[in-house]
């Protein structure tokens, strides 16, 4: 096609230029024209007007009339003009389309970029709200446990907004607990009376953080009573359990025989337990009693039956039959006064 149109070409020149006839006295016609090979290759009707009228120039001069010759080559050269044109006009208007397409582009990967980054903000709000949410649940549980380990009740200063600052989050916790229970259908005499109990505020934040650490224990019992009634959802019940037991700061542990959840220090001083950190532990059985649970107990002899013993009392009445204990000899992972739960009904 390229041979073809080349040889096209330098026939248009030779006749432009006069080859075999008398020379063509416009030079500039011949210029025009050799200009515009690449625009008669693209096909344009206006070039081959040009073409047809720089031929009818050439016999008219061949013929001796001039002002034939003169008015065909202003033909041409008008028809050239409106050919370059034409061909401008059309890559003009194949850039702007070009153009359009990559501004197009640009935009939508534009509005990508910005869901993507509004998306990776959410998420990244989410972590930020709920790496502070655990934080705040964990201090608010270590104060409740470390003033049963002080038996203190200095309430100045630090200490004091430390206990109230643990106490509005333990009731703000256990309010939700509370409507999480009550939607499942927990009884609604006993969540009107824990929620009338939550209403009061206690003025002496050693009270307010205990009364608190209480109620959120009372609404997990009412939550697991709920649990219970119902099929439920193994699944979400199992991560409930999971961000319970860190919120609380105990160790995870995923077995095949079901979730192992480790709490150190339970018993710090033999049989004697820390009630808060104990109270805590069996939260996690009040709120989940789905299925057996195994509680062991590193130790060995007498002192294992008085922590057995010790658990039972701080459970209370009509402790959750699928209860097992075992004990085990203290290691590195459950030294002595730990406690350890495997709860069976939560395998991967």
């Amino acid at each position: 096609m390229r041979a073809s149109e080349g040889a096209r070409a330098a026939a248009l020149i030779a006749l432009l230029m006069g080859c075999g006839a008398a020379p063509v006295r416009d030079d500039t016609l011949a210029t025009e024209f050799r200009s515009q090979l690449a625009v008669r290759a693209r096909g344009s009707d206006r070039m081959q007007g040009a073409e047809a009228a720089r031929r009818r120039a050439a016999q008219a001069s061949v013929a001796g009339d001039e002002d034939a010759a003169n008015d065909y080559r202003t033909e041409a050269r008008l028809l050239l003009e409106a050919a370059e044109t034409e061909v401008e006009t059309r890559d003009l208007e194949r850039e702007r389309r070009a153009a359009e397409r990559r501004e197009e582009a640009a935009t939508t990967e534009a509005v990508r970029l910005e869901t993507t980054r509004e998306e990776e903000a959410r998420d990244l709000a989410r972590e930020l709200a709920g790496d502070l949410a655990r934080e705040q649940a964990r201090q608010a549980f270590t104060q409740a446990e470390e003033d049963e380990a002080r038996r203190t009740r200095r309430n100045a200063g630090p200490v004091a907004a430390a206990r109230r600052r643990a106490a509005a989050s333990l009731s703000l916790r256990a309010r939700l607990v509370l409507a999480a229970a009550e939607a499942m259908g927990a009884p609604s005499d006993q969540v009107d009376a824990l929620r009338a109990s939550l209403a009061v505020r206690a003025t002496d934040p050693v009270r307010a953080l205990s009364r608190a650490d209480d109620a959120l224990s009372r609404a997990l019992t009412l939550l697991g009573q709920a649990r219970a009634a119902q099929p439920g959802d193994v699944a979400s019940e199992r991560a409930s359990l999971e961000a319970a037991a860190q919120d609380r700061g105990f160790v995870l542990e995923a077995r095949p025989e079901g979730l192992v959840v480790r709490a150190p220090s339970v018993f710090p001083r033999a049989a004697r337990p820390n009630a808060a950190r104990l109270a805590h532990v069996l939260d996690l059985v009040r709120a989940h009693p789905r299925g057996p649970i195994a509680v062991t107990l590193s130790g060995t002899g007498a002192l294992a039956r008085r922590q057995r013993a010790a658990i039972l009392r701080a459970y209370g009445v009509d402790p959750p039959s699928g209860l097992r204990f075992e004990v085990s000899a203290p290691s590195a992972a459950s030294p002595a006064g730990s406690i350890e739960l495997l709860f069976f009904a939560f395998t991967r």
